[in-house]
């Protein structure tokens, strides 16, 4: 079984779809990027944990999932959409 708090099932994804081409570009050049926290400030992340995310796809994730899980995840959560925490355990 799996119990899981606010799960940031696309996290890497969202950072990426947000990042400028030329974001893209330094974080290429660099290794590094930047994820903005309201908590933490920005944290810097290896560019190499954005590339290998494009192999957890996340509804192949949920086709896959095979142990029960409990999933709590606030409605007021404004850092992580919890409507992806809806749509993985209705998958």
């Amino acid at each position: 079984a799996l119990a899981l708090v606010a799960p940031a099932f696309r996290f890497l994804a969202r950072r990426w779809e947000a990042m400028s081409p030329q974001q893209h570009a330094e974080a290429a050049r660099t290794g590094r990027f930047s994820w903005p926290s309201p908590y933490l400030g920005d944290i810097e992340l290896s560019y190499e944990m954005l590339q290998e995310s494009v192999a957890f796809d996340f509804e192949e994730l949920a086709r896959a999932w095979r142990v029960p899980a409990l999933i709590w995840h606030g409605m007021q959560d404004e850092v992580v959409p919890w409507r992806e925490s809806v749509e993985m355990a209705a998958s």
